[in-house]
């Protein structure tokens, strides 16, 4: 009867040793790399930038890993107002084109404009990055009735549950008519770009302060926070008129 017992005892045991080498086996094949899944290109971000700057203005420009583009700065070094021609070229490992775009973009004197140059494209698909064809030209003086002088920003940037905040106020003191009014938020570390937003403000009026909506800066990938940026710059960068 023991030696039935035994017997009995041993062949459960060997069924469950079974079942448990049955189940790593089969959870060590999940593990493995699926060779038959499509990948998604991953640009560099240490990818290289050509830039050709017609302009003498200064220039920064670098990729931003969290938004997936490259960044550019410009701040302008002389008093009159510009309109300045923007092409970027996207190019795969091949040398081959795979984006192209074209901007006209007006810059205060003695301020900034700033863009991002997007490694995704209208369909949400990323880009097969490998390097960067920047080329910034002036096109002709812009309105020259108005200068950065014309605009009072009174602003605060808080840092709240990782996420940047700025509060904007904005006064027109210029006498030509205006609609509206854009600009940009440029977070900066080691005078390198962080990360950036727009803002676009509609009915301005001269004379009148105006609470303008800036969009946050999401910082949620980033441990500590303080130590990720060291300046943040905040401007007026284009105008639209109002016919008189």
């Amino acid at each position: 009867m023991k030696k039935k017992i035994i017997i009995i005892c041993l062949l459960v045991a060997s069924l469950f040793l079974i079942g448990i080498g049955v189940f790593f086996l089969s959870d060590d094949k999940n593990l493995e790399p699926n060779e038959n899944l499509p990948s998604t290109p991953t640009p560099s971000f240490d990818l290289p930038i050509e830039v050709t700057n017609d302009t003498g203005y200064e220039v920064t420009t670098n990729p931003i890993a969290a938004g997936n583009a490259v960044g550019l700065l410009i701040k302008s070094t002389e008093d009159e107002n510009q309109m300045l021609k923007i092409t970027a070229n996207l190019l795969n490992e091949n040398g081959e084109m795979v984006s192209n775009s074209e901007v006209y973009a007006p810059i205060l004197g003695q301020s900034y404009y700033a863009t991002e140059v997007s490694f995704v494209n209208a369909d949400g698909d990323l880009l097969d990055v490998a390097s960067v064809q920047l080329t910034i030209s002036k096109e002709g003086n812009y309105y020259t009735g108005l200068t950065s002088d014309s605009f009072e920003l009174v602003y605060d940037n808080q840092v709240q549950e990782k996420v940047l905040k700025t509060s904007l106020s904005l006064t027109y003191q210029g006498d030509v008519p205006i609609g509206d009014v854009s600009g940009s938020v440029v977070v900066l570390k080691d005078q390198k770009i962080v990360s950036l937003t727009s803002f676009t403000q509609r009915n301005v009026e001269a004379g009148v302060s105006t609470n303008v909506t800036v969009p946050d800066i999401d910082f949620s990938g980033v441990e500590d926070i303080e130590t990720t940026y060291d300046t943040i710059l905040v401007f007026v960068n284009s105008l639209g008129f109002l016919s008189e």
